[in-house]
C-alpha cells in the first residue's frame, strides 16, 4: 500500500485522477448522511453536489443507500454512486483543487477508484488521507515522475466493493 502525502497542488491532482481513469474501471463517492444533518441542511448539501452527479449520471452503474462504504461500516446510513470510468465526464474534477477537497459541506466524499472489486485508490478526505494499494514498481515510477511524496505502508488487502454488473 502507498499512502500519499497530503500536500498536493492542482496539477498533480488532476494527473492523479488520469491515472485513476487509466488504471480503473469503476469511481465511487459518497453522500454522507450525518445524523444532525436532517431536513434542510441535507437538501441543501444534495442541491449543491447535484451538478457533480449530474455531470457523472450517464455514467451512472448503481447507487445504494447503505452504512457500508468500502470496508468501513458507519453508524449513519450514506447515499453512495458507483460510475463506469470509460468516458467519465472530466468536469467535475476541475471543480475541485485537490483530491482532498472531496469532502462534505462542498462536495461528495471519500472518492474511491476500483479495478474490478478490489479498491485501487481510496480517499478519506477529511482525514487528509489518500491511498494506492498497488505498490508495484510501475505505480511507484509513474508516482515519482508525477511528482507525489507517499510512504510505503504496511501490506494489507485492499477493499473491496459490493459486487454487481460494472
Amino acid at each position: 500500500m502507498l499512502e500519499l502525502k497530503p500536500v498536493m497542488y492542482k496539477q498533480q491532482y488532476l494527473m492523479l485522477i488520469e491515472f485513476c481513469l487509466r488504471e480503473c474501471d469503476v469511481v465511487s463517492l459518497c453522500l454522507p448522511n450525518f445524523e444532525w444533518n436532517k431536513g434542510d441542511d441535507f437538501k441543501n448539501y444534495k442541491k449543491k453536489v447535484k451538478p457533480i452527479l449530474d455531470a457523472f449520471e450517464p455514467n451512472l452503474i448503481f447507487s445504494e443507500q447503505t452504512n457500508l462504504y468500502v470496508n468501513q461500516e458507519t453508524d449513519r446510513v450514506n447515499e453512495v454512486y458507483y460510475y463506469n470510468t470509460m468516458g467519465l465526464s472530466r468536469e467535475p474534477f476541475n471543480m475541485v483543487e485537490s483530491i482532498y477537497d472531496w469532502c462534505y459541506p462542498d462536495f461528495p466524499e471519500d472518492l474511491c477508484f476500483f479495478k474490478g472489486e478490489i479498491c485501487w485508490f481510496q480517499s478519506i478526505a477529511h482525514e487528509n488521507m489518500a491511498f494506492i494499494y498497488d505498490d508495484s514498481q510501475e505505480t511507484k515510477r509513474h508516482l515519482n515522475w508525477l511528482d507525489f511524496d507517499y510512504r510505503e505502508g504496511q501490506v494489507c488487502e485492499p477493499p473491496r466493493r459490493i459486487a454487481f454488473d460494472a
